[in-house]
């Protein structure tokens, strides 16, 4: 069962490598006949075709609308990772169920956009989701987990439980030290 699961992983990750990688062909002069391309131009094309191209696709299109949507949050086009993310949460939710690490990754992804739109309180239930999630399924030295803890100490002060807040990511910070080597002390 699990040399299965890795074996779809691999064809999943394959075929994600493969999309991207045929989306920034575009960046190629042969191909760009001349043209000047943004980045925002090649990610508005992926997000078309991911639709178009990958409907047979549910694993493949759940993690590139995730990818796409946290790329568009890393470049501050906030609107627009909303929209990619709030999809991606719903693939992840038929592909993978909305207990899984992938689900929580979305979760935390959109906690991070809303919490950049100022939207404190829905980032911290989103967060708050994510949380329950990885708590159960991943090692307290996750980066996903630390990821969440971040989140929660960044949010709850806007339910005015600073105290809270600040344990979350004391707590995140206990585990940074605790993973660092010797070397990097």
């Amino acid at each position: 069962k699990e040399r299965d699961r890795a074996n779809q992983e691999a064809e999943t990750a394959k075929r994600v490598s493969s999309f991207l990688e045929d989306l920034f062909k575009v960046g190629d002069p042969s191909e760009a006949r001349g043209k000047e391309i943004t980045v925002r131009d090649i990610l508005d094309d992926g997000a078309k075709r991911i639709d178009r191209e990958l409907k047979d696709q549910p694993k493949t299109r759940a993690r590139l609308l995730a990818t796409m949507g946290e790329t568009y949050l890393s470049l501050s086009v906030l609107d627009r990772a909303e929209d990619l993310l709030q999809s991606s949460l719903q693939a992840n939710a038929d592909a993978f169920g909305t207990d899984s690490v992938e689900y929580a990754g979305v979760l935390v992804a959109l906690a991070m956009n809303k919490w950049a739109e100022g939207e404190q309180r829905e980032a911290l239930a989103l967060a708050r989701q994510s949380t329950a999630i990885v708590e159960k399924r991943l090692p307290a030295d996750d980066t996903l987990r630390l990821k969440t803890a971040w989140l929660m100490g960044v949010t709850l002060p806007s339910e005015g439980d600073f105290e809270g807040g600040r344990r979350k990511l004391e707590e995140g910070l206990r585990v940074i030290e605790a993973s660092r080597t010797p070397d990097e002390r």
